[in-house]
């Protein structure tokens, strides 16, 4: 399908580059999916896949598992080291958290060399010209962000990919119970 070639082109393309990645989708559309292969694709496959619920914990526990306790390191931003964290829906972070976040992006990150640091996807369901927009996000922190979005289009308008999407599911499913994959039709 020309619209998904043309993602998969993009996607190719940002696994290249070395800095944040935003996939803004709707909830289902396969954002998860396309940050594991964007990490695959990279230069940073042998490094760790981390993901993150963002806004499931209060404000200082959230801040605990990005970066760590205060005196140390530890947080999923240092063990992604040379590798990727996902951060999913990220508008829900606290503001003191952005903040870090932003800090972090900007170069505060300690003995970390770029190439070392965890490369962040963000996972979100609105664009991050929306997040400006409600006043969620601050400029500067959107200047590190939208260096790349990409946007991904919910699978109802993606309609013509669901037999060939289907087929690969139930194939991967009936291989990892060990059994053949029934056949589908269309129907279907």
């Amino acid at each position: 399908v020309a619209a998904t070639a043309a993602l998969a082109e993009d996607l190719l393309a940002a696994a290249e580059a070395t800095g944040p990645v935003t996939l803004s989708g709707p909830a289902g559309a396969g954002k998860r999916v396309l940050a594991r292969w964007l990490h695959h694709e990279s230069g940073r496959a042998d490094g760790p896949l981390l993901a993150h619920a963002c806004g499931a914990h209060d404000p200082a526990s959230e801040e605990r598992a990005l970066f760590g306790p205060p005196a140390g390191a530890g947080g999923l931003l240092s063990r992604a080291r040379g590798g990727t964290l996902v951060l999913d829906d990220p508008e829900r972070l606290a503001p003191i958290v952005k903040a870090h976040l932003e800090a972090w992006l900007a170069g505060d990150q300690g003995s970390q060399s770029e190439d070392r640091a965890a490369r962040l996807v963000l996972s979100t369901r609105s664009s991050l010209a929306t997040w400006i927009a409600s006043g969620r996000l601050r400029a500067a922190l959107a200047q590190r962000l939208q260096r790349l979005e990409l946007h991904v289009p919910s699978l109802a308008e993606r309609r013509e990919e669901l037999g060939a999407l289907t087929r690969g599911l139930v194939g991967r499913f009936a291989r990892e119970i060990g059994r053949p994959a029934p056949e589908l039709d269309d129907a279907a």
